[in-house]
């Protein structure tokens, strides 16, 4: 979660410079304010989708703006969530001869269980020579090995679920947005102003 930081002045010197009353200032305030906060969720979201290739509408859901003391002194807080994202949840997975597509993304040496309660979400052996950790969870699943009726031991188990990391591409993103949002901010509060004074 991140709070913008604005500086009002150029807010303030446009008010005087129209006849716009106080009622109508605080208005275009609010309005700029939440204006900029939408921007800062769209621009967020397209930097990440297109840096991991995660879609959009999957990002969606973890990005979220929220106008906090909207009568007196009106603040704006972006939440943007950054843990892994399942790779099961960009689309449709597919079981290849290689591994498992969903989406534009492929984990080779994945695989989609059929039985054992994990259907519809794609794993690797920890074992597996694919296996990458930046691609997968912490979290094991099925801790063990099994030992065939040969004695032998096969390193089967655990499995662990395929994911995509966003966190990065999320604070990189955050921290170009800043670095736009106070021109973003008093652009946004011009056209209210202009909106509430001249057309309203």
């Amino acid at each position: 979660m991140i709070s913008l930081d604005l500086n009002t002045d150029v807010a303030q010197q446009l008010a005087k410079q129209v006849t716009g009353t106080q009622g109508q200032m605080k208005k275009a305030f609010r309005g700029a304010l939440s204006d900029t906060g939408s921007a800062g969720v769209t621009f967020v979201k397209k930097r990440v989708s297109a840096s991991t290739r995660v879609a959009q509408k999957r990002l969606a859901v973890r990005m979220k703006k929220k106008i906090l003391n909207y009568d007196e002194h009106p603040e704006v807080e972006l939440f943007f969530g950054a843990n892994p994202v399942a790779f099961h949840t960009i689309g449709t997975l597919t079981q290849t001869r290689s591994g498992v597509t969903a989406g534009r993304m492929h984990r080779k040496g994945a695989f989609t269980p059929a039985n054992g309660g994990l259907g519809g979400r794609a794993f690797i052996r920890a074992s597996s020579k694919h296996f990458k950790p930046e691609f997968y969870s912490t979290e094991s699943f099925f801790k063990g090995s099994v030992v065939s009726k040969y004695g032998s031991v096969k390193s089967r188990f655990p499995l662990r679920l395929a994911t995509v990391q966003i966190n990065d591409e999320v604070g990189a993103a955050v921290e170009e947005f800043s670095g736009h949002v106070q021109e973003i901010f008093d652009k946004k509060f011009k056209q209210r102003m202009n909106y509430e004074v001249n057309v309203k």
